[in-house]
């Protein structure tokens, strides 16, 4: 990670990351937020992308790859997204974990279980949970809140221990709904009083992992 630096050093600039499993449209929700095509899903090169607002904010966004790949290394996927983080200095307001509307997976599951694993059990002061896929939401006619109660344990916790920061996109229509989760963005700022994700916070979590059982070990995520 980059230097320990524990406040925003420059109140207009915001920093995201956008981290979840394969094919739940990370990309596209970074090009939505940005409103250009930064990021392609088949190009890996393509990692972060930025835009500046009329106010004069920056908005820095970095994609990473996928979590559930049979054909990488769990770990190495983990260190090409420590990576990633890194390059977001001095360091990310929020990771965005993306989820798909119609599936929340065994695989989504562990997903999650790796990234408190990896980043530390207080990486989720810093998560919120971005949906795509409203779209099939709305054809229902059902609410966000009422798709979460009937959802599985494992993401209802999430969202709690998330302090409820949880919105819908529509990624598929050429207006998404992208305001919900600039709010959420906000609301991560203020529960964390501007205090981003740092070199501090990783070091820590790299102390509690060596006080677990590896779940590493395993060549590839299962």
């Amino acid at each position: 990670m980059s230097d320990d630096v524990k406040h925003v050093s420059d109140q207009s600039e915001i920093r995201l990351i956008l981290i979840g499993n394969k094919g739940v449209g990370k990309s596209s929700l970074g090009n939505s937020l940005l409103q250009r095509k930064a990021f392609t899903a088949s190009n890996p090169v393509d990692i972060q992308g930025s835009t500046q607002w009329s106010d004069g904010t920056k908005l820095v966004i970095g994609d990473t790859p996928g979590i559930a790949d049979p054909e990488i290394p769990t770990i190495k996927t983990f260190e090409e997204l420590t990576r990633r983080v890194e390059l977001l200095h001095p360091g990310p307001h929020a990771f965005l974990v993306v989820f798909t509307i119609d599936r929340f997976t065994q695989e989504d599951v562990d997903a999650i279980k790796y990234i408190k694993y990896w980043f530390g059990e207080d990486i989720t002061r810093y998560l919120a949970v971005v949906f795509t896929g409203k779209g099939s939401l709305d054809y229902h006619g059902q609410t966000l809140d009422t798709h979460i109660q009937k959802s599985r344990e494992e993401l209802q916790s999430l969202i709690r221990e998330c302090n409820g920061r949880v919105t819908a996109i529509n990624n598929r229509d050429k207006h998404p709904g992208i305001g919900g989760v600039f709010d959420l963005v906000q609301q991560t700022k203020k529960d964390n009083k501007d205090v981003f994700y740092n070199q501090q916070m990783y070091t820590n979590a790299v102390k509690e992992r060596q006080g677990k059982p590896n779940l590493m070990d395993t060549d590839h995520f299962s």
